[in-house]
């Protein structure tokens, strides 16, 4: 999982073959490696483990505890080729671009720099929840990227926006997005028809001169486009 979670979950790491303990040094070293593959557009992964005798309990929060680690592992996942056509097309649309992602703030600083999107403001998960929602609100409106947040804080954020009289539009295709994704087909639900209609041109606009779709986005967008009283998207 998450780099930082699983670390904050182990107690011991595995080295050469032998157990040993996982000392603060370690971690500050393991950070600082991660932090560098971050900078270089690496997304990275913790692996830890704990053996235990089987048993038929339920497994829960609490046993996320005592864990070893094996290692971790670095992948690039680079986006894709369209995405800075399609941001500098929403832009000039009068379009405002807000990132709100589960990855850290180092490669999401990174990918926005891949796709030319400026950086102002930087709104951490870890500091939004001390946030009132009047106090949100107002950060929310000016807050460019949202970084390391849960499922609940990124409903949290498209929830305050629409509060203040914003339109919202959501896209995400990861199981972390499945609660912001909803909400958004609940509020496409209702829409007045003639906005359903200047949605329905704008969707289709944007898909056809800017986003390659995988078969996942495809499905997405047609499931929008039932609820919005079309059959789908030409």
């Amino acid at each position: 999982g998450a780099v930082e979670e699983i670390f904050s979950c182990c107690r011991y790491a595995q080295s050469n073959g032998q157990q040993i303990p996982l000392t603060p040094e370690h971690i500050a070293n393991l950070k600082t490696v991660v932090a560098d593959l971050n900078q270089d557009g690496f997304r990275v992964i913790a692996i830890a483990v704990r053996e235990e005798a089987a048993s038929q309990k339920s497994y829960g929060v609490a046993d996320e505890s005592d864990l070893v680690l094996l290692g971790y592992v670095a992948f690039l996942d680079p986006p894709k080729e369209s995405a800075k056509a399609a941001i500098e097309s929403l832009q000039a649309g009068g379009v405002q671009i807000k990132i709100l992602t589960g990855d850290n703030e180092i490669i999401t600083r990174k990918v926005c720099h891949e796709v030319g999107l400026p950086i102002h403001q930087v709104l951490l998960g870890s500091d939004l929840d001390a946030l009132s929602d009047e106090q949100l609100a107002t950060k929310a409106m000016n807050v460019q990227i949202f970084a390391k947040m849960t499922p609940q804080q990124k409903a949290r954020v498209i929830r305050l926006l629409r509060g203040e009289g914003r339109v919202v539009g959501y896209m995400g295709d990861g199981i972390n997005d499945a609660q912001a994704l909803a909400d958004g087909l609940a509020h496409a639900l209702a829409l007045t028809q003639s906005a359903r209609e200047a949605l329905r041109q704008r969707a289709r606009s944007h898909v056809e001169q800017n986003f390659s779709l995988s078969h996942m986005c495809a499905q997405t967008l047609a499931v929008y486009a039932r609820l919005l009283g079309e059959d789908g998207l030409a």
